[in-house]
Order: structure tokens, then sequence, then C-alpha cells
């Protein structure tokens, strides 16, 4: 599948507001079936990763008798670079590729 987007939300301890996160995402104009959604919960100790598994569930990502394990959730993330460039510049007719020096230092 080629998702448009993608969005990757950080997590520990977010039951709070996890729900209004995600429900953001699903709601976009665009449309949800656009968007690969990567949630990467630091072992939270609240409700969070039971929240998360209620949305999978919702939206027949997992079956209701199947559960998460670490390997689940590590199969195919290789890593989550964040690089802040203050005047991005960026490569080609379609922009899709930083051309800044600094980025390709970074990564």
């Amino acid at each position: 599948m080629t998702y448009k987007v993608s969005v990757i939300i950080p997590t520990y301890n977010a039951e709070k507001s996890i729900k209004r996160c995600i429900d953001s995402v699903i709601n976009q104009t665009f449309g949800f079936e656009n968007i690969e959604l990567l949630i990467c919960d630091d072992k939270s100790t609240d409700n969070t990763q039971e929240l998360i598994k209620d949305y999978a569930r919702k939206y027949k990502l997992m079956k209701d008798d199947e559960e998460l394990t670490g390997e689940d959730v590590r199969e195919g993330l290789t890593a989550i670079v964040s690089v802040k460039i203050g005047e991005p510049q960026f490569e080609g007719q379609t922009k899709n590729k930083l051309g800044n020096i600094e980025a390709k230092t970074a990564t």
C-alpha cells in the first residue's frame, strides 16, 4: 500500500490525550486510507496501550483475540530521525528530497 503521508505519534502515559490525537488523524479531510499511522509507545504504565489496541481492533488492524508483542511493534521500524532545518532546500522538480548538506550529514 502506498500512503500519501505518514504520521508518527510518540506516547508515554498519554491515556488522557491519545484518543483525541488518533481521532484527529483519522478525521483528516484527505482520508484515513491515505495515512500511515505509526504510534510508538514507550512502555506506558497507564491505559495508553489498551486504548491503542482498541483502535487497532476497531479498524480491523488486529483480531479481537490477538495481542501486540514487542516484536510486532519493532518489525519494520528501522529508525525515526527528526531533523529541523531553518531554511530547507529541496531537490528536484517534485521536491521529495531534502538537499541541505546539514540533513545529509545527520542522516
